[in-house]
């Protein structure tokens, strides 16, 4: 069959896999030879179980089925199309003689895409084969950026979980990490201020004992020395004393000197009270620290301050004690 050359040249580019079935020979020729020298790739078959088998080997992108066939016809072989996943979206266009609508009605029920009636019109058959050919590439393009579109979105939830889950981890982390820091901090808090005690502790035992010293050479050696040395009778024995008396006080005059003399009438606890009170502790710091009763600590205040001859004065103890050498 001779066809328009204007028509044939104009579409000598499209593209498009086509399955034709028909049990017409003629028929199948004429629609054969119109869509290959219209530039598309075109399949035949001529009953609908080798349709069937045609498509099960090669996915068509366009079918053109022709209703009246022996053996299985056209809505047969179009309902099993539509009735399988894979071949369901392939458009179907029926070719009939008929011009029935109840006929199409029961053909686009089926799923089929259009109708072409016989005899043919190449300019129709084309345009029909050209606008759903396009429909479908359009809707397997749509249904293609679907697909990568639902990957994406499922990709980036996978890469914000695996995010939020460090993001999570890291906080953790952090948390724990500033948690053992306070942690070591209070207790390096803790182990300064033991420190601190130890060393005040230490520095008010130092004082007591040279304190104590010093009350006690001046209440029990001094006197001694003094009757020995009234009493010597020979010379060599007062050199002696002299002597000793000498070095005795280079010992003390460092002690003495750096606590007033007002303190050597107090005993050596009398001493670390007056102490702690100079430093501004109060009477229950200083119950704590010396491992006294508060009323104990009371009293050895009272007593500092009658030793120290404040009472009956409003003088305040511990303003008095900063005046006094350190």
């Amino acid at each position: 069959m001779e066809m328009d050359q204007t028509l044939s040249g104009s579409l000598n580019h499209a593209e498009g896999n086509i399955l034709v079935v028909d049990d017409n020979p003629e028929n199948l020729r004429i629609l054969v030879q119109l869509l290959t020298e219209a530039g598309y790739k075109v399949h035949a078959a001529s009953k609908g179980s080798l349709a069937l088998g045609a498509v099960e080997r090669s996915l068509p992108d366009l079918i053109l089925l022709d209703i009246k066939m022996s053996g299985m016809d056209g809505y047969e072989v179009c309902r099993r199309l539509k009735t399988d996943g894979r071949t369901a979206e392939v458009p179907v266009i029926f070719i009939s003689a008929l011009d029935d609508p109840e006929d199409k009605v029961k053909g686009f029920g089926l799923g089929c895409a259009d109708y072409i009636t016989k005899p043919f019109q190449f300019e129709e058959v084309l345009a029909r084969v050209r606008t759903h050919l396009g429909f479908y590439k359009l809707k397997k393009q749509l249904k293609e950026q679907i697909r990568l579109l639902h990957h994406e979105i499922i990709e980036r939830q996978r890469v914000e979980a695996m995010l939020q889950e460090k993001h999570d981890q890291m906080e953790q982390e952090v948390a724990e990490r500033t948690a053992e820091l306070r942690e070591k901090s209070r207790h390096l808090e803790e182990v300064n201020q033991a420190l601190k005690a130890m060393l005040d502790h230490r520095d008010l035992e130092k004082r007591a004992i040279e304190d104590n010293m010093a009350v006690n050479l001046k209440k029990y050696v001094t006197p001694y020395l003094e009757q020995m040395g009234k009493t010597a009778g020979e010379e060599e024995h007062r050199t002696c004393l002299k002597i000793i008396e000498t070095n005795l006080n280079e010992l003390v005059v460092p002690i003495r000197n750096s606590i007033s003399s007002k303190y050597i009438d107090l005993t050596p606890t009398e001493i670390k009270v007056a102490d702690l009170i100079r430093q501004d502790k109060g009477t229950k710091e200083i119950a704590e620290h010396l491992n006294l009763s508060i009323s104990t600590v009371s009293n050895f205040r009272h007593n500092i301050r009658k030793k120290l001859g404040l009472n009956n004065k409003k003088t305040n103890l511990k303003t008095y004690l900063s005046t006094l050498a350190p």
